[in-house]
């Protein structure tokens, strides 16, 4: 509805909230969705047909078995990286963006910026912010690719992220033989490289949780008619993706997006939110369209809530997806 009334009719929806401390997850949300009590009462052969005859696939949950490019969100890792390989010297980062990014050694490889918009020089921040294409495209094509191979992996790329449900993995087969342009587009999320939302958040709860992910989990006790509970699950495990100086770090970043940046919607002084927004687009039946995302946490200083929000064909990440996680921190938090 409220997608509706922004005059956004999309094919698809996903929203997924975590609290980063425990990894619980709180909401996991798929759209378009079912009836279940249509199964429950026994579902007519009509129903059926009715169901898995929908082009928007309502039995899939996007959350986990749904594969997107994370476009910008992607560029949070790819600051990881550019910081590892510059421990010392990584807040001197600058790059002057002209709307795009041109491949020295081939002028027909070239990234542009979100509607040719020109940012000036940048820093590693202000580009986060900023979400600017044209540095992080030069960044692809500068960095360690073996080492960024590694890092995503650490971030469950090309490896299975199982919460108990079908699921499937992220991809990332990015090379040091993979050809400029692929690293380039891979640089800002786009190329070949595929998560799901659910991975996404994990990216982000880490980074709410000082650099250590707790592993998502969707149970916590079982309980029986009278009420008693008769099975307790263990809390997720605990995995560092990062130290907590890079977290500081990335977590600032984010802040500079909602302040100063694209995701704008989710300024308030009820709290603070850390985000990153993003816009990737896909081609689908030779017609391109752009998925929007929004992945973050709040409150900034004692992260409660984190979440990670897709609509596809949503245009862009700060009109569509950022007011929605707006409602989500609005409803948790107020």
């Amino acid at each position: 509805n409220i997608l509706h009334g922004m005059g956004i009719f999309p094919t698809g929806a996903s929203v997924v909230a975590v609290d980063p401390n425990s990894g619980a997850i709180l909401a996991m949300v798929s759209w378009p969705s079912f009836d279940p009590n249509q199964f429950s009462r026994g579902i007519s052969s009509e129903e059926w047909d009715k169901i898995i005859n929908n082009k928007n696939h309502p039995l899939q949950n996007r959350n986990i078995s749904s594969m997107y490019p994370p476009g910008s969100t992607f560029k949070l890792l790819m600051a990881l990286e550019y910081i590892r390989e510059h421990p010392t010297d990584w807040q001197d980062f600058s790059f002057k963006c002209k709307g795009e990014y041109v491949d020295p050694s081939n002028p027909a490889n070239v990234v542009h910026c979100y509607n040719g918009e020109v940012h000036g020089t940048v820093n590693l921040e202000s580009a986060i912010a900023q979400s600017c294409n044209s540095a992080f495209a030069f960044i692809g094509s500068e960095i360690d690719v073996n080492r960024l191979q590694s890092l995503a992996e650490d971030f469950y790329y090309n490896r299975d992220l199982s919460i108990g449900l079908p699921s499937k993995a992220g991809q990332f087969s990015l090379t040091a033989d993979s050809p400029a342009w692929l690293k380039m587009q891979s640089g800002i999320g786009q190329g070949e490289t595929l998560c799901s939302p659910l991975q996404n958040l994990c990216m982000v709860s880490a980074i709410a949780n000082h650099g250590t992910l707790i592993y998502p989990t969707i149970l916590s006790e079982v309980k029986s008619k009278e009420g008693t509970a008769v099975h307790h699950f263990p809390k997720g495990e605990e995995i560092t993706l990062m130290s907590s100086s890079e977290s500081d770090a990335l977590k600032q970043f984010m802040r500079s997006v909602v302040t100063e940046g694209t995701a704008s919607a989710l300024k308030t002084k009820a709290y603070q939110v850390c985000g990153k927004t993003g816009s990737a687009q896909v081609k689908e039946g030779g017609k391109l369209k752009t998925n929007a995302w929004f992945v973050g946490f709040a409150p900034m200083d004692d992260p409660k809530l984190a979440v990670s929000v897709l609509v596809e064909d949503g245009e862009t990440g700060g009109r569509t997806a950022a007011p929605l996680a707006r409602e989500l921190f609005d409803l948790y938090l107020k």
